[in-house]
């Protein structure tokens, strides 16, 4: 099967997923860099002989931003194929209004105020929107004969 006929039928199952990948990592990303940096200041206090190195793990934070950027073109792709396969209007504007949502959290989380705050909002409309569209937008294309 071509990986664009498989992403069109699943497109909002990759859409849910995705989304819902990215929430967490956005979610557990303090979380990790906080847990990282005290476990660095712990080993560097409690050390009775310095030796020029850490057993602290590294930490890159631009890998862990690549993963935005990631989570972020699965979710375009996602909602540009249930774009194509919905016939909904009012599906079809929440998905632009999500995703640009998302883009903008994505792209200026860092320059724009609560831009952290955008992309969760982004990825949780997006959640919804692609499950009502799987659950109800789908059902109703069978019954229409599309």
């Amino acid at each position: 099967m071509k990986f664009t006929t498989l992403l069109s039928q699943k497109s909002d199952n990759m859409g849910i997923i995705s989304s819902v990948l990215c929430l967490i990592h956005c979610l557990l990303l303090p979380i990790v860099v906080s847990a990282i940096s005290v476990a660095k200041n712990h080993v560097h206090d409690h050390h009775d002989h310095a030796h020029g190195h850490s057993h602290a793990p590294e930490f890159s934070l631009m890998s862990y931003e690549t993963l935005d950027y990631v989570f972020w073109i699965f979710s375009l792709l996602a909602v540009y194929y249930s774009m194509r396969q919905t016939t909904h209007r009012g599906i079809k504007l929440s998905f632009v209004g999500a995703g640009l949502l998302f883009t903008m959290g994505i792209l200026f989380s860092h320059s724009l105020p609560f831009g952290h705050a955008w992309s969760y909002a982004g990825s949780v409309c997006l959640i919804a929107t692609h499950y009502y569209n799987m659950r109800f937008c789908k059902h109703c294309a069978v019954a229409h004969g599309k």
